[in-house]
Parts: C-alpha cells; structure tokens; sequence
C-alpha cells in the first residue's frame, strides 16, 4: 500500500464508523440475540430433527455453550462494540471540545476510557484471574476471596460512570435519545455485574435461578454438561448445567443489549451534538 493510500485510509475508516446509524446498531444487536436464543430453542432444548444428537457429536458441546460460552461469538462481538465505542467516543470527544464549556467532550473522553476498561475486564478477566491465584494460594475455592478481587475493579467502572453521569448528565440529557440510550447500556452492564459478583456469592443466584430456569422454563430438557473448571468434582452435572446456562446465555445476552445500548447511545448523542452545533460529522477524507 502507497503511503499516500494509508493517509487515506485513516480517514476513510473515521469517517465510515463515525456514520454508523445508532439504530442499526441496536436492531442488529437485538437480531442477533433472538436468531442465537432460536438456534438454542431449536437445537439444544426442542432437539428438533435430532439436530441436538446431530451437533453434538460433532462439535462436542451444546450451541448454547459455543454462542454463548468464554470467548464465543456473543462475548466477541460485545468486544467489537466496546472497541469502536472507545474510537468513537473518543473521536467525538476531540470534536465536540469547544461545544458548551467542553461539557459533552469531557462526558465521551470519561466514556472512552470506560469501555476501554471495560473492554480489558471483559476480554482478559484480570480481576478474576487475581481472585484465582488468590484462593489458590490460601486454598480455598469458596468464590469470596474472587468476588474480594473483581469487587474492586466493578465498583472503580461503576463509580467512573456514576460520576460522569452526573457531572455531565445535563449536557447529555438534551441529546436525546442517546443520553437515554448511554443510561440504559450502563444499567444493563451494573446489572450483569451485580448478577455475577455480589449476588452470586451472596445469594447462590446463579445456582438457585439457573434451577429455576432450566428445570420449570425450558422443562429440563437440556442434556447435562459435565463439571469443569473450579467446579469439577464439586457438583452435578445438573448444578453445574444451571450455573453455567446462566454465566453463559444469561449474562452474556445482558452484556451484549449493554454493550449495543452503549454504541447506539453514542451514536446518537455524537450525532445530535455535531448537527445541533455544526460541527463536522467525521474527518475530511483529501486527495
């Protein structure tokens, strides 16, 4: 490639993400929620055409733990999304920086750096992996020294967008309906992290609501897994199926509306700051 070719590029790629419709966005976030809700009613509950049996051999695991599961393609496009909202944020924030005192810039850079973070949590679990030489170190595997470690990390992001949301909300609030849209994606992400730290070990929720969930609403009709991980040898293959149903399906499909949410939010309240001051939508792409 030319070095007058890579100029361009840059540019070029600026100006495509910056032009992102936030409805496209969340409407694609939501089509691919219930096509991977379908695929695991159809297959992993229903075992329609043997497709359940079929599969199973083959790939060795339920469709719900590979969409669903560590790194699969639900966490993966949640790390997409949370990738570009740290680009855009941060474009929009260089943008808007002379827009009402610097207000909604100084709101995006906060958002910026919080998907960056977000993003480092989500795809490399440090918080979780320190909880894990923790408790390997003082032998023991009760999930609270773990929760002692993540806690921490979660109340730091959660206080960080507290924070913005109410230095900045103001400014935010007229640029509907991103501000609504940003508040929602963050509601949504606090939840699955409350779900999966403190009410978890707390409440035993995934364990309790797991049951609940795959024995009353899909009629028990998922096939065990067995245990792996910390929890190997420790409980059924029931119990473990429960727990992981809801780590994987349940708190992976909040974390994608959240991390859509989020996008979309951004979008629009980028979008409606630039066109309500005049401010060029993207950056200039020159001959």
């Amino acid at each position: 490639m030319s070095t007058h070719s890579s100029h361009r590029l840059g540019p070029i790629v600026m100006d495509r993400l910056l032009g992102l419709r936030a409805a496209t966005v969340a409407a694609a976030g939501g089509a691919y929620l219930l096509l991977a809700w379908m695929l695991v009613a159809v297959i992993d509950v229903y075992d329609v055409a043997g497709l359940r049996t079929t599969l199973g051999r083959d790939v060795g695991a339920p469709v719900w733990v590979h969409l669903f599961g560590e790194a699969g393609l639900t966490e993966m496009l949640q790390w997409i999304a949370l990738a570009i909202l740290a680009f855009v944020a941060a474009a929009r924030a260089g943008q808007l920086r002379d827009v009402d005192g610097g207000r909604p810039a100084n709101f995006l850079a906060l958002l910026a750096v919080l998907s960056a973070l977000m993003l480092i949590e989500d795809a490399g679990n440090p918080s979780h992996r320190l909880g894990v030489y923790a408790e390997d170190i003082l032998g023991t595997s009760s999930g609270t020294v773990r929760m002692l470690f993540r806690l921490p990390v979660f109340l730091f992001i959660g206080g960080l967008a507290l924070y913005a949301f109410a230095r900045y909300w103001p400014s935010v609030a007229r640029a509907r309906p991103g501000g609504t849209t940003l508040l929602l994606g963050f509601l949504a992400y606090g939840w699955a992290a409350f779900s999966s730290v403190p009410a978890n070990v707390l409440f035993d929720f995934y364990s309790r609501a797991g049951t609940w969930l795959t024995a009353t609403i899909l009629g028990g009709r998922l096939v065990p897994i067995e245990p792996f991980g910390p929890m190997e040898g420790s409980v059924t293959p029931d119990a473990f199926t429960s727990v992981m149903f809801m780590d994987f399906v349940y708190e992976e499909s909040i974390e994608l509306i959240g991390a859509a949410l989020l996008l979309a939010g951004a979008l629009a309240l980028g979008s409606s700051l630039t066109d309500a001051t005049g401010t060029h939508r993207g950056s200039a792409v020159r001959n």
